[in-house]
């Protein structure tokens, strides 16, 4: 069962499993969800989708008793409105996490792959920043509430016998995105090609994953999890800055002599981490590498989104 996915993740991971031959059950609470996911995951004979919300009763709490794997992504994903509502962050992260949880716990479902982030780190002083890394102290309410999901994660693990993955990953780009620095500048050219405003100062530097691959490292790990609760970073081992990435969309859209409005300063929005740069050991010596770089993740997110036909919104 994946919650959260008619979300980027979430079809990456429906499209891996449903390939693999697995039975997958889709819960995801938007209203347009059903019409987000794409035919080869809507049409697929073992596919079944749920427009309901983890936070209420349902038949998905039947299907996450009954799960062999749940995968939990569900989550609001519009970090800088969480300063705007404050208890956004507090039912759609932690409060969906214990509701998915409690379901598992009343029936057979003991594997979970959590869709944490690397904003759990806050601002870190050690870079590459490794999951041992601390203290975790998360300058958004988003990365707040999934610090908190990952601690109650723990606690079932250990307390009810659940093996749990907690993945921080990278920023994660890919051609069916809805959110997201590529998608949102992709959309901003679209509506004028002249010039893209920037928020902050343009140097913020982070790792970028694309979808697909963050599917792949996620399936891995929990093939080879144990019982308790572990956490994993997803990303390549370097990072790009926000200046770069226009680069590479105006590049895919084919656009010259952009001019770019910076809005100034370091952050782009309160809570946003300047700097993110996450250490790839710990999967790494497990086996499971990223084999695209963040440019290239970028660079290949911008290109699907630049070939792709524009929305109506957009």
């Amino acid at each position: 069962m994946i919650t959260g996915v008619a979300g980027l993740i979430g079809r990456s991971l429906a499209r891996l499993y449903l390939e693999r031959g697995e039975r997958v059950t889709g819960v995801d609470a938007a209203a347009d969800a059903a019409r987000r996911l794409p035919p080869d995951i809507a049409r697929a004979a073992h596919f079944s989708f749920l427009n309901e919300d983890v936070l209420t009763g349902g038949r998905w709490r039947e299907a996450a008793a009954g799960a062999d794997l749940v995968l939990h992504l569900a989550a609001n994903s519009d970090i800088q409105r969480s300063f705007e509502a404050p208890d956004l962050d507090l039912r759609q992260g932690f409060l969906s996490t214990q509701s998915v949880l409690e379901a598992m716990r009343a029936g057979r479902a003991r594997r979970l792959g959590f869709a944490s982030s690397s904003a759990v780190y806050g601002e870190p002083t050690l870079f590459p920043t490794p999951e041992e890394y601390g203290p975790l102290l998360p300058l958004s309410l988003y990365g707040a509430a999934k610090l908190a999901s990952e601690a109650l994660i723990s606690a079932y693990a250990h307390g009810y016998g659940f093996t749990a993955c907690l993945f921080r990953p990278a920023n994660v780009v890919g051609g069916e995105a809805t959110h997201g620095v590529v998608f949102d500048f992709v959309r901003a050219l679209r509506r004028d090609p002249r010039r893209l405003r920037i928020l902050g100062d343009g140097r913020q530097s982070k790792p970028y994953l694309h979808a697909s691959e963050c599917a792949q490292g996620m399936a891995w790990a929990l093939e080879r999890a144990t019982e308790g609760a572990r956490a994993f970073n997803l990303t390549p081992a370097d990072a790009i800055d926000v200046r770069r990435i226009a680069d590479l969309v105006c590049r895919a859209l084919g656009l010259e002599g952009v001019e770019y409005e910076l809005t100034g300063g370091e952050r782009g929005w309160p809570g946003d981490v300047p700097r993110v740069l996450l250490d790839p050991t710990r999967l790494a010596r497990a086996g499971w590498s990223a084999r695209l770089t963040s440019l290239q993740a970028v660079e290949r997110a911008a290109r699907e989104l630049a070939e792709a036909r524009p929305s109506a919104s957009a």
